[in-house]
């Protein structure tokens, strides 16, 4: 919940910074989806640092994997909203797919639909490695990748100008290489290193990784309540001293009664 909130924070803190940039005034309101993609995960991921458990820090990759479709579904129909609300527009167009929105005298590119039918497929792609090919290690770094690149080539159809940073490119672009290269970082780690984030060296591949038992040590997790529970109940196979010596009893002409 926190970081939902601190993503709509940041979300419009950068919309406010860009249009800041394209005319000098300050104003507080429009959001931006970069700036709430950074602004959340980099809460999520201080929040995880500083407050989570230990065991359960182990888990933050295998969540971080299950949010990448999650975050893709929640943007492709927030482009949708951008749509009907009339920003985040194309380049001026007289082709068949420009659209003309309210308050502009030309056509212009829908790159609000061209982002959602971009973010759809993107989504469904995540669905099948995770659902037909069991890769679960592999959706936030095919999300980062593929979503760094297509933005930062959509960029150059956009119309609605949001200023520019070093280098001509505009601040998207630039949060763009951001993400692509926390990508690459991410894969040399993981892939290199065999490190995942906060659970350390691993045992990992594309389907996953497994967990060191280190992580769980001296923790109260349910899982290792249930192996307690099993190692103090004192139920094994082995006879009591009561089954061990149990006494004939004769009836005398030396059977057994």
């Amino acid at each position: 919940i926190g970081s939902i909130a601190v993503g709509f924070l940041f979300a419009m803190l950068f919309q406010s910074v860009y249009y800041l940039i394209e005319t000098g005034e300050w104003t507080f309101g429009a959001m931006t989806f970069m700036g709430g993609l950074i602004g959340g995960v980099a809460c999520f991921i201080l929040v995880t640092a500083l407050l989570a458990k230990k065991a359960y820090k182990a888990y933050f990759w295998r969540v971080a994997n299950l949010l990448a479709p999650s975050i893709l579904v929640a943007h492709a129909f927030g482009r949708i909203g951008c749509f009907m609300n009339g920003c985040c527009y194309g380049r001026e167009t007289d082709g068949p797919l420009g659209v003309l929105f309210p308050g502009h005298t030309t056509k212009v590119i829908p790159t609000q639909l061209i982002e959602s039918a971009f973010l759809f497929v993107l989504f469904a792609v995540l669905l099948v490695l995770i659902l037909r090919y069991k890769r679960g290690n592999l959706p936030m770094l095919v999300y980062l990748y593929a979503y760094s690149v297509f933005r930062f080539v959509l960029e150059f159809f956009r119309g609605d100008d949001r200023g520019e940073f070093l280098g001509g490119i505009t601040p998207s672009q630039w949060q763009s290489v951001f993400t692509l290269l926390a990508a690459v970082l991410l894969t040399i780690y993981i892939f290199r290193f065999g490190r995942v984030p906060f659970a350390g060296r691993v045992a990992v591949d594309t389907y996953g990784y497994e967990l060191p038992a280190a992580a769980f040590a001296g923790t109260d997790t349910p899982a290792a309540a249930e192996d307690d529970a099993a190692a103090d109940d004192g139920s094994d196979d082995s006879p009591s001293p009561a089954d061990k010596e149990e006494p004939d009893e004769t009836d005398g002409s030396g059977g057994t009664a």
